[in-house]
C-alpha cells in the first residue's frame, strides 16, 4: 500500500465481501493476498477466501457480474489463482479469467501452490517497481522474478518461489 499513495487496505475483520466488492469499483490496482477456495463441482463458486464476518468468499460468480472498468491491475497473490481447471471447450478455468472475463485488462495469478514469505518479498518488489521505477506491470514482475534469483534467503531462488506467477491480458 505505501506505493499507491490513498491506497485502501481491508485487512482482519474489514476484509468484508461488502468492502471488498466497493474497492472493486473504485479501485485501479487490487491486490489480494489470501486463500483462493477452489470448488471442483463448479469453478464459478470458487472464489477468494476474506477474512470478515459474514459471508467470507467472494467467489468468481460474483466477480464476473462485475464491471470493472476503473480498475486495470488485479494482483491474486494466493495459491492456484491462475489456472484451477482445464474444461474442453472452455480451456483454463480460474480467478484470473473470472476477472479478465469482468473487463480487467490485466491479471496477475498464481499456477501452483505459494510459499507466503516469498510471494511477500516478490509482490513488495513487484509493486516497488512498477510505481517506483515507472516499469509496466509485466516488466516490473519480471525483474521482481529475477531479483529472487540474487534473494539473501537461498530457498527463494528456487524457481517454485517466484515461478508461479504470470500476468495475463495486455501489457500495462
Amino acid at each position: 500500500a505505501a506505493n499507491y499513495p490513498g491506497a485502501t487496505t481491508l485487512l482482519n475483520s474489514a476484509a468484508t465481501r461488502d468492502s471488498v466488492l466497493a474497492e472493486l469499483k473504485r479501485s485501479d490496482v487490487f491486490h489480494f493476498a489470501g486463500h483462493y477456495v477452489y470448488d471442483g463441482r463448479s469453478p464459478m463458486r470458487s472464489g477468494l477466501l476474506l477474512a470478515g464476518s459474514g459471508d467470507t468468499l467472494l467467489a468468481n460468480r460474483d466477480i464476473a457480474r462485475m464491471r470493472l472498468n476503473d480498475l486495470n491491475l488485479v494482483v491474486l497473490s494466493a495459491c492456484e489463482t491462475g489456472s484451477e481447471q482445464v474444461i474442453n471447450g472452455e480451456g483454463m478455468l480460474g480467478a484470473a479469467r473470472t476477472f479478465l472475463a469482468a473487463g480487467i485488462p490485466l491479471v496477475v495469478a498464481s499456477h501452483w501452490e505459494v510459499d507466503s514469505e516469498a510471494t511477500a518479498e516478490l509482490m513488495t518488489n513487484f509493486h516497488k517497481l512498477r510505481k517506483s521505477n515507472g516499469l509496466s506491470s509485466v516488466r516490473a514482475l519480471r525483474m521482481a522474478q529475477l531479483s529472487m534469483l540474487e534473494s539473501p534467503d537461498p530457498r527463494f531462488r528456487e524457481p517454485f518461489y517466484w515461478a508461479p506467477f504470470i500476468a495475463y491480458g495486455a501489457n500495462n
